[in-house]
């Protein structure tokens, strides 16, 4: 398969010069602020004050049209934000309980952080005047909002009169960090969202829209001298207990009832080994507390339904396997009896690792009209690795490894990928694949589920056959192995006025 493309935009947007700024320190209070939305401790008379009043979206910089401050503090072991957000209307507040991560489209306060301040990752926080929490980590390198990871923070907000104030705690250990060094620096923005006839995005920073990195151009922060991640150890055991009773009716006769008792137990553990290693374990995990996946309509739908991931084992620090085309989806592991993951940054050096098996082998069969799911009723195992380094001159290498197995079926991907930026305005990237298949007549019975299909290298589908959705996927099958190989390169150009981008996909089975 081959694809090219080529393509312009052009952006109208007003010119404004942008300022720069120097690290600025934030103030150790050994106080800890009671979090009920009213900004009334004494703590927050000494807290540094933040202007938020640079309309960065839709326009560039322009004067915002409320005021809005941020007063910011931490006390070694916990940053404590008060937003004062003024409002000449405050009965447009837009306001709403919801959901956690569902009230975006609400007036919102927060901020970003790039814990390391190597604009790679940048954790967000966003409350709405009601207190409802938003958060999510941006991806730099794939440009991805996950919305998925859920910190554990506190806010509470309060509409008034004069509009509204939110008090937000984050716990500086639900943060990744380099705690070797005395003073730490860490690159954040301050915002607000504005949602009128017009939506306006309103920063504490000025933004250059002609560069696509916005988490480079975000002003450091220093100070978190007593800040320390520690060395750890979570360990949470559970266990599930159930009790099923039947009986059978067979006309006038009933029959006695019949239990069935049912005991799982599971244990989780997380090890800060060092300040920048993590190791996370699970054993038979409980993932009962994970909430539900929001409902899809599989009616009339060609292609297999997406869900994004939510338990808490994968999660933590899932971005640290994150590549310029996602590899790896781990919704394809369902019901592991065990896990184990290992993931670490330290002085441009990013890693991460997992192995985890499967009760159960899910593969998914792409094709050109559609998707299918082979579900093997046998044990898989899974696991992947990924190494990047950042290069100081915007460079950077990654590589990732992958590897599926189960009696009837294997497959293994080999990936580099590299991001290079030599200047603010200029971006490429690029990625190389390579993977193998191995797979038994088993699972080729299993996929076509028909007659027709035993015989991969003799079918020939119809419209109206079991096996429509791709011919061509099938007669690729009638091989006991294949492998294929495919390219991604891309370059992007951004200027106040104008973007300009072009990319180019191969991939080509052998």
């Amino acid at each position: 398969m081959y694809k090219s493309i080529l393509s312009a935009a052009l952006l109208s947007v007003p010119f404004t010069t942008l300022a720069t700024s120097q690290p600025v320190t934030l103030p150790f209070i050994a106080e800890q602020a009671t979090i009920d939305g009213k900004l009334n401790e004494p703590s927050w008379q000494r807290a540094k004050k933040i202007t938020i009043d640079n309309v960065t979206w839709p326009y560039e910089n322009s004067k915002s049209p409320v005021t809005t401050h941020a007063y910011v503090y931490e006390d070694g072991e916990t940053l404590f934000i008060g937003f004062e957000a003024n409002d000449p209307n405050p009965e447009l507040i837009r306001a709403f309980y919801r959901d956690r991560d569902a009230a975006w489209d609400d007036d919102l306060v927060g901020l970003k952080i790039d814990s390391y301040n190597n604009s790679q990752l940048a954790y967000q926080f966003f409350i709405n005047p009601l207190g409802v929490q938003q958060d999510s980590i941006e991806n730099e390198l794939t440009k991805h909002e996950s919305s998925s990871w859920d910190g554990i923070w506190d806010s509470v907000g309060v509409i008034h009169e004069n509009g509204y104030t939110v008090e937000v705690a984050i716990p500086l250990r639900v943060l990744n960090f380099d705690d070797s060094v005395a003073s730490k620096t860490m690159a954040m923005e301050f915002l607000r969202f504005l949602p009128r006839s017009e939506r306006l995005r309103i920063s504490s920073m000025q933004i250059d829209h002609g560069n696509n990195c916005w988490i480079c151009q975000m002003p450091s922060y220093q100070g978190f001298e007593q800040a320390k991640q520690g060395n750890n150890v979570a360990i949470i055991p559970s266990v599930v207990l159930g009790k099923n009773e039947t009986r059978d009716i067979d006309g006038s006769e009933v029959a006695d009832w019949q239990s069935e008792n049912n005991t799982e137990a599971s244990l989780d553990v997380k090890w800060g080994i060092t300040p920048d290693i993590t190791l996370n374990a699970t054993i038979n995990p409980d993932f009962s507390q994970v909430e539900a996946d929001v409902a899809q309509l599989s009616v009339n739908n060609n292609f297999s339904l997406f869900f994004p991931e939510k338990r808490a084992f994968f999660l933590d620090n899932a971005d640290y396997f994150a590549s310029t085309l996602n590899l790896i989806h781990t919704r394809n592991i369902a019901q592991p009896d065990y896990g184990t993951k290992i993931t670490g940054s330290k002085n441009g050096h990013t890693f991460a690792g997992f192995i985890a098996n499967d009760t159960r082998t899910n593969v998914l069969i792409p094709g050109n009209l559609g998707s299918s799911l082979v579900a093997l009723d046998e044990k898989g195992e899974n696991g992947a690795l990924r190494y990047r380094y950042d290069f100081e001159s915007g460079l950077s290498l990654g590589s990732t490894a992958t590897h599926r197995q189960s009696d009837d079926y294997k497959n293994t991907v080999y990936s580099i990928d590299s991001k290079y930026k030599p200047t603010v305005n200029d971006v490429f990237l690029v990625q190389v694949l390579k993977s193998q298949t191995q797979y038994s007549q088993d699972f080729i019975d299993e996929l076509c589920d028909g007659d027709n299909c035993s015989q991969p290298e003799q079918v020939s589908c119809e419209l109206n056959s079991d096996c429509d959705y791709n011919e061509g996927v099938l007669r690729v099958l009638s091989k006991e192995q294949q492998s294929g190989t495919g390219y991604y390169v891309k370059y992007q150009h951004d200027e106040k006025y104008w973007r300009a981008f072009a990319d180019y996909n191969y991939a080509m089975p052998i």
